[in-house]
């Protein structure tokens, strides 16, 4: 039964508490285990003096650790979070470390504006890199006629000019 109540205990902290446990989850979290150590321990209080009466001393030491076993099942049954000890703690950090829907719309639209500028440029830098392609495969030396121009072929001059072109806007882009 212990391993299980670890076990149990080990998944609720992994599901609660976040990756980077700042300074108020690990209070909040402190909180919610001292209500399962302090349960537990409440329960043990009917064996505290024991001692004194040694006919019914194994009797309520029996008896203190059956209560606590079952404490402990109710915890387990409930998966720590659920019971009514932790929940109210658990449901205060969640109304306390919630977003206002303003801030939260607030940051998805900026969140959305940064997107569509990462993709509109990401289209832009393709059609650099599709353009300057265009302009290197289309090799051999027109002479300037109107029909070489038509078809896209280039002067020498005019490529050098269009590769330093597009060197320049990968080189502003990267910036």
């Amino acid at each position: 039964m212990g391993r299980n109540c670890i076990s149990s205990l080990a998944k609720w902290s992994y599901f609660v508490l976040p990756q980077s446990v700042g300074e108020y989850y690990k209070k909040t979290a402190d909180q919610m285990l001292r209500v399962v150590f302090e349960t537990l321990w409440e329960t043990r209080q009917l064996a505290q003096n024991a001692h004194v009466d040694p006919e019914a001393a194994v009797f309520l030491y029996l008896e203190a650790t059956l209560k606590t076993h079952m404490q402990m099942e109710v915890f387990i049954e409930r998966g720590f979070i659920e019971h009514p000890g932790i929940f109210p703690k658990l449901t205060r950090h969640l109304f306390e470390s919630t977003v206002s829907k303003d801030s939260f719309d607030a940051l998805k639209a900026r969140f959305d504006a940064l997107v569509t500028e990462t993709n509109e440029n990401k289209r832009k830098i393709d059609q650099l890199y599709t353009r300057l392609n265009a302009l290197e495969g289309h090799g051999g030396g027109g002479g300037g006629d109107d029909d070489d121009d038509a078809a896209g072929v280039l002067s020498k001059n005019q490529r050098k000019k269009a590769r330093k072109a597009a060197a320049r806007a990968a080189a502003k882009d990267e910036e």
